[in-house]
């Protein structure tokens, strides 16, 4: 809508204050021209402006030397990329080390839980044989007081 509308803006002071129902005319209206022209993908855009940047701007030598400059390092930016990317084996390899990592690390967990478990356990059968003794004594009280 932003293609079309913008240009249709620029030329139309009518269509600012348009309505609903104009302003929908125009999507479809730009629906079926976005059909028909079929924009490249914005990094080819990109690639071609540059292009066009550079072509224009040889002579300038400053330009020129930041231009040379910005390929190289952006050259080896892309090797590296190129060099980093793994195969699928590579990738199989990695997705296997994960996977076996996130099993390690849930058994750990669950150990843990497990460990936590067992003290709560002893924890409340200690509890219990507490409150026993306890009760036992408060028995003995009464009967001594009684």
């Amino acid at each position: 809508m932003s293609l079309i509308r913008s240009l249709f803006d620029y030329c139309f002071i009518i269509l600012q204050s348009g309505t609903q129902n104009i302003r929908a005319e125009i999507q479809k209206m730009q629906n079926r021209v976005l059909r028909i022209i079929q924009i490249d993908l914005i990094d080819d855009r990109a690639n071609k402006l540059f292009s066009k940047f550079i072509t224009t701007r040889q002579s300038h030598e400053i330009i020129a030397q930041e231009i040379q400059d910005f390929l190289l390092q952006n050259s080896s930016r892309n090797n590296l990329k190129e060099m980093t990317k793994l195969t699928a084996g590579q990738e199989a390899q990695v997705a296997t080390m994960i996977a076996e990592a996130i099993k390690k690390v849930k058994l750990e967990e669950k150990t843990k839980m497990d460990e936590v478990l067992e003290k709560l356990k002893t924890l409340g059968e200690e509890n219990d044989a507490l409150r026993v003794e306890f009760d036992q004594l408060k028995e003995k009280m009464t009967k001594l007081d009684g």
